[in-house]
């Protein structure tokens, strides 16, 4: 039977037989019940406060893990990446600062950290003042090579953890770069477009016997369209196999066309049909 509390009134409340039962049994319930001081927990004795600490949070095979047993278990659980280390503890608000942290690092660790806008500048060609995020590799003593992104920039570089100085090896700005692109592919088509308006093909044909392994040149000024000079040779096409274009040139005032015979006989008719391009004067 539970007891039921009775407020003491002097020279009133007494212990009867039937009450001193009752609470005999409640003695008796609470030593029953109640954990005693010895009683452990994971090997944390009951005398006192109970105080946890990384290592009381094992992962499997925590025996062989060091005091920060939480971060190991944690970079197992994302794939166990080695030596990958992130940092915890907030943004690194100057270059120096993170050059520090790198320096204590050993080399081949893999860092993953978030840079301040104060100091995010330092590691973009355009100065760049946004939040930045960096995956780090310390690649020796001095050396982390590092990949710094914003929502718009990528920059990829090294940073000398002894000096804090960066080198930036390639800066990609996507929209400042995606807008000079097109202002280039603008300007190539308006090249293409000018070409196109400044450029004719035509067609000249030569008619000369040739001797075995003989050079013939002809002469096309006179055949060029009224306006405009020779640029370069566009097509060919020989009534004889032996018979080749081989250069064009500009020399006594006069642009020319050479061709060769390179068989071992002589051909009454090196007939040829050249196209060139011509561009207006």
């Amino acid at each position: 039977m539970a007891l039921t509390k009775r407020t003491y009134v002097d020279g009133e409340t007494i212990i009867t037989a039937q009450n001193l039962n009752d609470i005999q049994d409640e003695i008796i319930s609470l030593g029953n019940n109640t954990v005693p001081k010895t009683r452990t927990v994971n090997g944390k004795a009951l005398s006192g406060n109970v105080t946890l600490n990384a290592g009381d949070i094992p992962f499997s095979g925590s025996a062989a893990y060091s005091a920060d047993t939480v971060g190991k278990s944690v970079k197992d659980l994302i794939g166990r990446i080695d030596n990958l280390y992130v940092n915890g503890t907030g943004a690194f608000y100057s270059v120096s600062d993170l050059a520090t942290y790198l320096s204590g690092r050993a080399t081949g660790d893999i860092v993953l950290a978030r840079i301040a806008s104060t100091a995010a500048a330092a590691f973009f060609e355009s100065g760049t003042a946004k939040p930045t995020l960096c995956i780090m590799l310390k690649g020796g003593s001095t050396n982390a090579y590092f990949l710094a992104t914003t929502q718009d920039d990528i920059s990829i570089g090294n940073l000398n953890v002894s000096t804090g100085s960066i080198t930036i090896l390639k800066d990609l700005a996507f929209e400042s770069d995606l807008s000079n692109l097109s202002d280039e592919v603008d300007d190539l088509s308006d090249v293409v477009g000018s070409l196109s308006t400044r450029t004719v093909t035509h067609t000249y044909s030569a008619n000369a016997g040739a001797n075995a392994n003989a050079n013939l040149k002809t002469i096309i000024d006179a055949d060029l369209p009224s306006g405009y000079t020779f640029l370069a040779i566009a097509g060919y096409g020989s009534g004889n196999a032996n018979v080749v274009v081989y250069s064009a040139r500009y020399a006594n005032n006069n642009y020319s066309l050479g061709l060769k015979n390179v068989g071992t006989s002589a051909v009454s008719d090196a007939e040829a049909s050249i196209s060139y391009l011509c561009i207006a004067r």
